[in-house]
Parts: structure tokens; sequence; C-alpha cells
């Protein structure tokens, strides 16, 4: 074997030894102590009957619309065969913080299967609401009419088999328009092995795709996990594996990049913004943890963190809220900060609402 050879394979092992160990330094959440410490009193929201409550987005008149049902982290979960029904749940905060009831869905076919994932809304000049669902197998983004009550009416379906390949998060922009993420290239629950690969090679291939009517386009990419996103009229941000990507809109509606908020925890998952400009961010904080919660989730425990972050686009402040060893709830997903209230829900387990006593710095 020649010299150069030599030092080629020298430094291709030493690559592959950096990579794998940084990679399981991350994934096995080393460094990441887990102090369990509660905002106030906390407790559990009674009225779901299904997996989860993994997304949520609160309406202007108070009420909260809630995701529930991801029933492909079933292990052997067969999609050509399922009929399965998600649920959307919904609370008036207005009333009370304890408990949900199921909205009615008219228009989605009865014999299809309906697994809702990313939740968000749209408020019409005349206070009409429009809310807007991502849903899995096929991947597709529903739009429905809200009547102000309890019933969703179907009255859109948005599709793109090339830009649309596991979809994630989304926010809204207009009546017809929205930026949804892909958290991976890979097809949902069809690659499943590509996903594998992506998560452990730590490809930069997820990326973040606007809608408007017929016309798409890739927003941005080049993301690692790219999970939850909300935004303003000026900025956007974006969850990913490094923490939250913070970009400003272009003309066409792509994305420039602005900075990155650091928060080096297992995984970023839903980002919400309150009265004040604040985000707040439901993580679970050791990936290899949630990894072996997906496996066997009906008997294996998850931890959760919900984090604020203040001043996302100006010094941000990166404060812990929220952290549960397993004891109340599993895997949380998002966070709501409303009425000095915090409600908290999780990928496939129940909904916590804590009392807020103390923050740092002003509400």
């Amino acid at each position: 074997m020649n010299f150069y050879l030599k030092v080629l394979l020298l430094t291709l092992s030493t690559v592959l030894i950096q990579h794998f160990s940084r990679f399981f330094y991350i994934v096995q959440g080393w460094g990441n102590s887990l102090l369990k410490h509660y905002p106030g009193d906390c407790h559990v929201v009674s009225g779901f009957s299904t997996y989860g409550s993994e997304d949520m987005t609160l309406l202007p008149d108070g009420k909260v619309l809630i995701s529930s049902g991801m029933f492909g982290l079933q292990p052997n979960f067969d999609y050509s065969k399922s009929q399965a029904k998600g649920i959307i749940y919904i609370m008036d905060t207005n009333k009370s913080f304890t408990s949900v009831e199921k909205l009615d869905v008219v228009g989605w076919p009865e014999s299809a299967h309906f697994e809702p994932h990313g939740i968000h809304y749209w408020e019409h000049q005349n206070k009409s609401v429009s809310v807007f669902v991502i849903l899995h197998m096929p991947e597709v983004v529903a739009r429905f009419t809200y009547d102000g009550r309890k019933t969703l009416t179907l009255s859109k379906v948005y599709e793109d088999k090339q830009l649309f390949r596991d979809l994630n998060g989304i926010f809204v922009t207009s009546e017809d328009s929205f930026y949804v993420t892909n958290i991976f290239h890979a097809r949902h629950q069809v690659q499943p092995f590509m996903m594998a690969l992506e998560t452990v090679l730590y490809l930069p291939w997820a990326s973040v795709v606007y809608v408007e009517g017929t016309h798409r386009i890739a927003a941005t990419t080049g993301l690692f996990l790219a999970n939850g996103i909300v935004g303003t009229d000026k900025y956007v941000y974006v969850a990913s594996k490094d923490g939250v990507q913070v970009y400003t809109k272009n003309l066409d509606h792509s994305l420039r990049k602005f900075k990155t908020i650091p928060i080096h925890i297992g995984s970023v998952d839903n980002l919400k913004l309150d009265d004040d400009g604040n985000l707040w961010v439901g993580c679970q904080p050791r990936l290899a943890e949630l990894l072996q919660y997906f496996n066997d989730f009906l008997h294996l425990k998850c931890s959760s963190t919900v984090i604020r972050v203040k001043d996302p686009t100006g010094v941000a402040e990166v404060e812990s809220v929220f952290v549960d060893d397993t004891s109340l709830i599993q895997a949380s997903s998002v966070a709501i900060y409303t009425n000095r209230k915090l409600l908290i829900g999780s990928i496939v387990d129940k909904m916590v609402v804590c009392d807020v006593n103390y923050l740092s710095g002003r509400y």
C-alpha cells in the first residue's frame, strides 16, 4: 500500500470516527442533564381518546385546536389497510383549561385514512376562520372551514407528489398560501431505510416548501430534521436539529437565512409565538430516548422539555420553563402560552396544562 493511499484511508477513518462520535454524543443526550421543574401546578387535560396532542393552534377567539392521531408511529402499522381516524380536538380557554371536545370533520372521505399532524389557521376579513391541517398517507394539506363551534368542513386539498415528501409543520400566510416543512427528504413511512440514513449520516436534506394556490416552490433547503414552523409578516422561524433557524422572506416567497438560535437538545419540535413575540418550543431532550420510544410507545417513556426564546430576532435569550422526567407527560411536542397558562402537547401521549407562576423578566 503506497503512502498516499495510507494517508487517504487514515483521513477517511478519522472523519468517520469524528462523525459517529458526534452522532452518538448527540443522540444519547450526553451532557443534557434533566432537572425536573414546572412553572407552577400542572395537571392532565381530560377528553382525549386517541394517540397524542401533537400540534395545536390558538385561534383569535381563545379556542385552541389540537391534532391527535399519529397512527403511523405504531410498530408494524399497515397504511394500506388502515381506515384509522385521527381527531381534531377543541379547548375553549374562555371557559376552562381542564378538558377538550372532539370536532366533527365533514367532507373527508369516510373510507380514507385520516392522520392529522401540523395545524394552523387563517382569519379572513369577515372574522371567519379557515383551518389548515397536514395529513399523512398521502401527504397533503387540507383546508377546512371552521363554523366557530364544533364543525370543520373540507374546502380544499393541496397536493404535490414531488415537493411534499414528509410533511411536518405548517405556517399559513393567507387564505390560499402557506409554508410547510419536510422533516425528511425520504417519503413519509415509505422509505424507512432512507429516513434512517438521513438521520445517522446527518444529511441536510430537509426543506421548506411555499404553496400559493397551484404555485409551489422549494423556499429553502439544506436543513437537518426541519420540524415546526411559525412566522410573522417579516420573519419565518423553522425548528431543526441545530436549534431555530430564522429567515426573512424574499419577494418570491423564498427564504433568506437571517441567523440561527442554537438550542442544544435532543429534538426541537413545534414552535409557537406568544403575544409578545416570544417563541415557545416543544422539545424532547434526548434523541436516543425518543427513537426508542417510537419503537414501543405503549410501554416505554420519553422525557419532555419546553423552552421559551425571548427576543428571537434580536439578542435571543433561551430559557427552560418546563422539564419533566416522564412522570407527567411523554415526549412533549408543542407548547402554547396564554393567560398565564402553559398548554403542552405530546406526540402520542396526553396533554397537560400548567399554571405559569414565574418567568424570567416580564411576562
